[in-house]
């Protein structure tokens, strides 16, 4: 992770090659600054190859940081995050997932405000939002926005330590972090059988390609999102439809081709 500059210490140190594997933008998406951004490219430039799990970070390091020797491998999955159609668990109506860390940047209180305005567009539909992560602060004020606004139906579920059992009994679930690297519960939700609505921002359009493994939305546009999903929702075909192409898809992340990869780079160094 390029948060942490131990591992790039200890190859200096040691006089050995050393391998960047570059997994977040800092301030945009956790909120964290380097000491000297200066230093760090420097740092970069060192390292004899530097991993990136997108196209937008490889961009964004590229431009900010001068990178030079880059390539882009996406995270691999384990195919235990699979969940078989006789798996799933039927219900009444639609079931929506929000799953990831209680902060700002994920979104939470945006997709809290357009479940409220789908719910008021689709009151012919029984629709239920839970929301996966540790209850916080923010996740305090959250229940409390709900609650002062009289939204129904949304469950907070806290700290979830088994999602495939949650995942069993979901229809949907939205992205919408302020700037996500890669989007690693996409995938997930993608191997479960669930239709990802996802921003239009970060890394996420790498990932899903609009209207076939996923739906895409205006990003922090409530109103464009509530319009996608009352689409979606309307023709059973088409959510059919991406529900298999998302699974087909998301299933070739679970062949490890990124450890593989690795593997090969680290091989090749070794023996050079």
């Amino acid at each position: 992770t390029s948060t942490i500059n131990f591992g790039f210490w200890i190859a200096k140190h040691m006089n050995a090659n050393h391998v960047w594997h570059i997994r977040e933008f800092c301030l945009e998406d956790q909120g964290t600054r380097r000491l000297s951004d200066r230093y760090f490219s420097r740092q970069i430039a060192d390292s004899i190859q530097n991993i990136c799990i997108s196209k937008v970070i490889e961009r964004y390091y590229k431009k900010k940081y001068g990178m030079r020797k880059s390539i882009v491998l996406y995270n691999d999955f384990s195919p235990d995050y699979r969940i078989d159609e006789h798996e799933r668990i039927s219900h009444e109506g639609f079931n929506f997932l929000i799953t990831g860390s209680l902060c700002e940047k994920k979104g939470q209180l945006f997709v809290i405000q357009a479940f409220d305005m789908i719910q008021k567009r689709c009151s012919n539909y029984d629709c239920n939002l839970y929301i996966a992560g540790k209850i916080n602060s923010y996740g305090e004020y959250l229940k409390d926005y709900v609650k002062r606004n009289a939204i129904n139906n949304v469950i907070f579920c806290g700290l979830v330590e088994n999602m495939n059992e949650l995942r069993k009994k979901m229809d949907f679930s939205f992205v919408a972090s302020e700037q996500e690297a890669f989007g690693r519960t996409v995938i997930e939700d993608m191997l479960a059988g669930i239709i990802v609505f996802g921003t239009d921002h970060g890394a996420i359009p790498e990932i899903i390609d609009n209207g076939k493994t996923g739906v895409l939305y205006s990003h922090q546009n409530a109103i464009d999102l509530c319009e996608k999903v009352i689409k979606t929702i309307s023709s059973p075909n088409s959510i059919s439809d991406i529900r298999r192409q998302a699974i087909i898809y998301a299933e070739d992340f679970c062949e490890y081709k990124t450890a593989t990869r690795i593997c090969e780079l680290f091989k090749r160094e070794c023996d050079a």
